[in-house]
């Protein structure tokens, strides 16, 4: 009998493509969408599906916000039609109002999009987010970042130093 294949480590799914440092945003509905369409743009995911995604992630923050603590939120659902998980990384300069569960904004948003057929072969992607993203270094390095590449780098450093 073979094995799953394992997950693969959060940062080698941030592509230059997939993240970002932003402004901010009105609310976290727009953060969503925001992160969404750049990810439509940069053809991570399929445009016809987009309407779709994000009826998927509304209806998974409808259920119970992801703003986690600290200024992290984890927005995230199982969608139809993709093969591969599909990542999003934004650090915001000031934050989303995001319904986190210590009333903070959100500066560090990760949606993931995950395929519903594998959904459960990528929670560990998923925790393995919120693990390092606990970390109060982590967290730093990013919001410190001024690039794309920093950001990347940052997401690196936390895993070695958690390993």
């Amino acid at each position: 009998m073979t094995q799953p294949a394992a997950a693969p480590r959060f940062s080698s799914l941030l592509g230059a493509d997939s993240c970002w440092i932003a402004e901010g945003a009105r609310d976290k509905w727009a953060a969503i969408a925001d992160v969404l369409d750049r990810l439509v743009a940069a053809g991570k995911v399929p445009a016809e599906r987009r309407d779709a995604y994000h009826a998927a992630l509304v209806e998974r923050e409808r259920s119970m916000s992801t703003g986690m603590e600290q200024g992290v939120a984890l927005p995230h659902a199982a969608v139809d039609g993709l093969v591969d998980l599909v990542v999003g990384l934004v650090v915001f300069k000031s934050g989303v109002p995001f319904q986190s569960i210590d009333g903070r904004p959100a500066r560090i948003l990760v949606l993931l999009l995950i395929p519903k057929e594998r959904r459960l072969a990528y929670l560990p992607v998923l925790a393995d987010a919120a693990r390092l993203l606990a970390r109060d270094a982590a967290r730093a390095r990013l919001l410190a970042a001024q690039s794309p590449g920093e950001v990347r780098d940052a997401i690196a450093a936390a895993e070695a130093a958690a390993a």
